[in-house]
């Protein structure tokens, strides 16, 4: 299993301006789920490129809108990638499915300025693979609302 990283300076406006308020050079995060967790029918994935790695997050962008899985291109040099450590995947996979179809959390990006804005019925892409790493026991006692993709990168060694 594997965190990638998007580098903000890539992500337009908004992606720049995420990175530029986290302190740091990315604006977004997926996790990447590899084999034997995938493939399995219980997965829905949106097409985006052709190949590419299957990534789970939740993002504003179309086609997913919220939670999701998509197939990306993670060898573009858009992202960094980092290898996870050992861990119970499947866990991870049970609740990025459950999950799946949430809505993109906007008043809990907000939140990282106008402290208190989360909504926990939504998700944004850090603060979901905040949940999925606790899922699999990593990062446990971490604030998933608080955690934007440099913090995450900070907590998982990146930066």
């Amino acid at each position: 299993m594997k965190l990638a990283f998007y580098l903000g300076k890539y992500g337009g406006l908004h992606g720049k301006a995420i990175a530029d308020y986290t302190g740091g050079p990315y604006s977004h995060v997926e996790m990447v789920f590899e084999a034997p967790y995938l493939p399995t029918p219980r997965v829905k994935i949106w097409p985006h490129d052709k190949g590419g790695s299957v990534c789970y997050s939740s993002s504003s962008a179309s086609p997913r809108h919220g939670c999701g899985f998509q197939m990306i291109d993670l060898t573009d040099g858009k992202w960094l990638v980092k290898d996870l450590p050992g861990a119970n995947w499947a866990a991870a996979l049970d609740l990025a499915i459950k999950d799946d179809g949430r809505p993109y959390d906007w008043r809990g990006l907000v939140g990282f300025i106008v402290k208190g804005q989360d909504n926990k019925k939504e998700r944004f892409c850090s603060e979901e693979c905040v949940l999925l790493l606790q899922a699999s026991g990593l990062l446990l006692g971490v604030n998933a609302v608080t955690t934007s993709p440099n913090y995450l990168a900070q907590l998982m060694g990146v930066l």
